[in-house]
């Protein structure tokens, strides 16, 4: 292509009016010939008037090497479109897009050329070797070519054109010319503009040492011609004075080229250099600015392109930090670091120790050497020895009161001792007046050889005086009994409940103090010192350095406790088998059980203790606990018990078991006891079972029941063989002689002259066959049999039971039903008890009602009538609470709602059942007298039992029972209603 030449260039531009891709012919004064005319199309690709370069691209494919022959000649369209255009970190032009036309005919050679359109001037050209495959474009567009109109290709650009910024245009270009230039059918795609961004970042600034090390990168395709990159720092607090410039190697930087892919050289855009400052302007902290310059001069001062960061300053930052202080080894360690700018020329560092309390008082000072803190360096970059910035030194504790507020003060000096030109860093101050708080939780003296005690001793004064002693002091005596150390031990109770002590959650404590050769008296008053000190001696108690106390009272108070786990009496005499603890044991250590005899000694025997580890639990805090077992035989003739014994538990000096002794005295055991279990008196027998236990007993084989009436005399013995095993009087009386068998049992048949009389039954261990001579008595409990029951057929009542008598033998059946109602293996009725209750409510108020129609009707103010007295005992017996004291015309009711049904009503003679409840009279009939009743008998021996009028109203005879069919016919014979339980065996 030839510039200058006066010919109209034909090119092809397509813009979209409607649905339709419009082709329009622009001009420019261009070697070629003007080619085609508008016309339309439907193609998807349109280029714009002036695009950026970008990154995008479309994968090529080959192009076969056939051309269609078959395509609409009639087309006079020049159709094209760039797809991607792409400039390159060589600064090369990639660019991908496809060219169809009809003038391509006959013209064989395709090439792609790089216009500077605004130097006016090609850059570069390209022939395309291999077309690309476009099925895309030839679906669109029927012209010679279009199914291989692709391409694909690389274009050169000049530094300059790209650091200008010059508009670039591709041109694409088919001609019969193989050099491309004659005869020509071209498309000039919308002018290129190169990114002219200028674009850098400061990564980091760091100063160490007065070198200020510099970081980053700097991108921008304006300096495409200028090889020579320099890094300038002024001082911009210094009328931006140069303080000095650094000729840069550029350094990779692939992240800078992911993100700017359209800058030449993004990626190899990094610098990282370093520039000496002076002491005087790091020390007055200048602000400076920073540049980055590319530049075609050797000397970088013309033809540039500039970066100006933000100024940077150095500062005027004195900041440190006190890493930690505790005392190490009988020294107070501090360590930390302290950095500054102030300090550049002073090259002297000091620690200073004063006592604020004292008013600054110095205690001393340390020079010390400057330790790597790496760490400091990245939070600081911009202060000079941030890097070099630790210390590490020590102070002799034992001279220092932790009890005052103590400051530490780091220096950096210009002079050797530390006294002038010098910047300071106050640290807070430290240690101080501080809150002591103890408290001892318990002790454990059971294995009497140590003591060992457990608690917590709060105060944040640990930090400093890190060593815990445990002093165990006889106050009493004023000295030091024994000492050891403890370890700390976690205590979040203390922590929750002292937030404010910063120590708490490890304020606990625990020691044991060797009392081997050691006897405490529990006379005395002992104290447990808890200290915390800075001494470390193992073989001391903290008291050769600085320390702080807590005195804890040591409740050694005279604890002393027994129990017999077992205590039986035996002919040999009372074995006891227990514990016993005594805090006096230590002055005490012989130990003894005595018995005594109502008041006199009758038996001893010395103790050898044994381990007893479940009592060790029980008083850890009494000596020797962990060895208080016993189990021994007190060996005496038990007939020497009197009515009284006791058993005392010893401790002495003296081996005999006399002399100053500590004891503890049992509960007082009687020499014999009994107990009748059960009683039970039945029509015509007595069924009885009990226990007699007696030291007494010894020799005296025989036993007997005697039974005395109520004026004292014999009525009858009855000779018992067998005692039974009692377990359970063993447990509660084993101080007495033969209380592993002493259960008796019998059941007699009631002898006559026993009925109606109140009676006490004689336990009796003899030594005659005959139950007289030498014997042991125990006394039952005085009880009455009832006079013999009078008519003993069918139902009746005694002593509070209910029994059924069979009309032939005259005696209680028993494990029979009668009447609903069911009679056990005694001959008791066991069920119908609901019955049974009504029953007795009457039998109860014999003797006690008067009949009355006027008061309260249900015997509450000692009147009653027959349905108010029924509604009465109906309730009582468990019965639903009644509305109201209920008639004999209303009550019927009431009694369907607890259960009962109507079995019967008529004028006829009826025979009722046990419990049944009989209404005489018609209910609906006012003008009737009508009567309630309760059958007390069975259908066999017919009675009933009601309150009534029988008596005329005689005072306290209201309630009778009489026969059922002799009151039924006196009565008139009325007309019954039989009400009758539904379940009549209900409790």
């Amino acid at each position: 292509m030839v510039k200058g030449e006066n010919k109209m260039k034909e090119h092809k531009k397509m813009y979209k009016r409607g649905k339709l891709w419009v082709a329009a012919t622009l001009f420019a004064l261009a070697l070629g010939i003007q080619i085609g005319s508008s016309t339309t199309a439907s193609a998807d690709t349109v280029t714009s008037a002036q695009q950026v370069i970008t990154q995008t691209s479309v994968a090529a494919q080959p192009a076969p090497q056939t051309v269609n022959s078959s395509y609409n000649k009639a087309d006079q369209g020049n159709y094209a479109a760039l797809d991607s255009v792409q400039l390159t970190q060589q600064g090369q032009l990639n660019v991908s897009g496809w060219h169809a036309t009809n003038a391509a005919v006959n013209r064989p050679n395709h090439w792609l050329i790089a216009y500077d359109q605004t130097a006016q001037r090609e850059l570069s050209r390209v022939q395309v070797q291999a077309p690309v495959a476009r099925p895309d474009v030839a679906r669109v567009h029927d012209v010679y070519g279009a199914a291989n109109a692709g391409f694909q290709a690389q274009l050169a650009l000049t530094p300059t054109a790209i650091a200008h910024g010059d508009a670039i245009q591709v041109v694409s270009r088919y001609t019969d010319d193989p050099a491309g230039n004659g005869n020509p059918v071209d498309y000039w795609f919308a002018p290129v503009k190169i990114d002219s961004s200028n674009v850098a970042h400061l990564d980091q600034v760091q100063l160490s040492a007065n070198q200020l090390t510099i970081t980053g990168w700097h991108t921008t395709n304006l300096a495409a011609d200028k090889p020579n990159h320099y890094l300038i720092v002024l001082d911009s607090s210094d009328h931006n004075r140069e303080l000095g410039r650094i000729k840069v190697d550029n350094v990779a930087r692939p992240d800078v080229a992911r993100a700017f892919p359209g800058i030449v050289n993004a990626g190899n855009s990094g610098f990282a250099d370093r520039l000496t400052l002076t002491a005087g302007v790091v020390s007055r902290g200048a602000e400076l600015t920073i540049i980055s310059r590319y530049t075609s001069s050797a000397d970088g001062n013309s033809d540039y392109v500039d970066y100006w960061f933000p100024p940077v300053r150095l500062g005027q930052e004195n900041v440190a930090n006190l890493d930690n202080i505790s005392v190490v080894d009988g020294q107070l360690v501090a360590s930390g670091w302290h950095a500054a700018n102030q300090a550049s020329g002073r090259g002297h560092h000091y620690l200073i120790l004063l006592d604020q309390t004292a008013n600054n008082r110095e205690l001393g000072r340390i020079e010390v050497t400057n330790l790597a803190r790496p760490d400091v360096a990245l939070a600081f970059p911009l202060i000079n020895n941030a890097a070099n910035a630790g210390f590490r030194a020590g102070f002799q504790a034992n001279r220092l009161n932790f009890n005052h507020q103590l400051q530490l003060i780091s220096r950096y000096s210009g002079s050797a001792d530390g006294n002038s030109d010098y910047v300071d860093y106050w640290f807070p101050p430290f240690a101080g007046p501080t809150e002591n708080l103890a408290h001892l939780d318990g002790f454990d003296w059971s294995n009497g050889h140590q003591l060992k005690v457990t608690g917590w001793h709060a105060n944040d004064i640990t930090r400093f005086e890190s060593n815990h002693y445990l002093i165990l002091f006889d106050n009493t005596a004023g000295r030091q009994v024994a000492v050891t150390m403890s370890q700390p031990v976690a205590r979040p109770d203390v922590a929750r409940a002292f937030p404010a002590i910063a120590t708490a959650a490890r304020s606990g404590f625990s020691g044991s103090f060797d009392l081997t050769n050691w006897h405490l008296d529990p006379q005395h008053q002992y104290s447990v010192v808890s200290r915390y000190s800075t001494s470390a001696d193992p073989n001391g108690n903290g008291g050769d350095g600085q320390y702080t106390d807590e005195w804890l009272s040591l409740p050694l108070a005279n604890r002393r406790s027994f129990y017999f786990d077992q205590l039986q009496m035996t002919a040999a005499g009372l074995r006891l088998a227990g514990w016993a603890v005594d805090s006096s044991a230590p002055a005490r250590p012989y130990a003894y059980v005595i018995v005594l005899s109502d008041g006199h000694e009758i038996g001893r025997s010395q103790l050898t203790l044994t381990a007893r580890p479940d009592i060790a639990r029980l008083y850890p805090q009494t000596f020797n606990s962990l060895n208080s077992g016993f189990n021994t035989v007190v060996r005496f003739d038990p007939a020497k018990v009197g009515q009284q014994m006791q058993v005392l538990v010893r401790f002495t000096d003296d081996p005999a078991g006399n002399g100053n002794a500590s004891d503890q005295a049992s509960p007082i055991y009687s020499n014999s006891a009994g107990y009748l279990d059960q009683l039970v008196v039945t029509p015509t027998t007595l069924q009885l079972a009990g226990w007699h236990i007696s030291d007494q007993t010894a020799g005296k084989p025989y036993q007997y029941l005697i039974a005395l009436g109520q004026n004292g005399s014999e009525l009858k013995r009855w000779r018992l063989t067998d005692l039974a095993a009692r377990p359970d009087v063993t447990v509660s009386f084993p101080a007495i002689l033969g209380n592993d068998q002493s259960g008796f049992a019998a059941s007699f048949a009631i002898p006559a002259n026993m009925y109606g009389q109140t009676i006490q039954l004689i336990h009796r261990y003899s030594d005659d066959q005959g139950g007289n001579g030498h014997y042991t008595d125990w006394y039952a409990a005085p009880f009455y049999i009832p006079a013999a029951v009078a008519d003993p057929r069918g139902i009746q009542r005694f002593a509070g039971n209910t029994y059924y008598f069979d009309p032939t033998t005259r005696q209680p059946v028993t494990n029979r039903w009668v009447d609903g109602v069911y009679f056990g293996a005694d001959g008791r009725m066991t069920n119908g008890q609901f019955s049974a209750r009504i029953i007795n409510w009457f039998v109860e108020h014999e003797g006690k009602l008067t009949y009355s129609q006027r008061g309260a009707r249900n015997g509450s103010d000692g009147t009653a009538d027959c349905s108010g007295s029924m509604t009465a005992a109906l309730q009582a017996a468990g019965a639903t609470a009644p509305a109201y004291v209920y008639a004999t015309s209303n009550i019927t009711p009431y009694l369907l709602q607890n259960g009962y049904r109507l079995i019967y009503q008529g004028d006829n003679e009826y025979i009722p059942q046990y419990g049944d409840i009989v209404i005489w009279g018609h209910i609906n009939n006012p003008w009737e007298s009508r009567h309630i009743v309760i059958a007390s008998g069975s259908s066999d021996n017919q009675r009933a039992i009601s309150v009534c009028w029988l008596t005329q109203g005689q005072p306290g005879t209201a309630v009778q029972e009489v026969g059922y069919d002799w009151y039924w016919n006196s009565h008139g014979r009325k007309y019954q209603y039989v009400f009758r339980l539904a379940d009549q065996g209900r409790n």
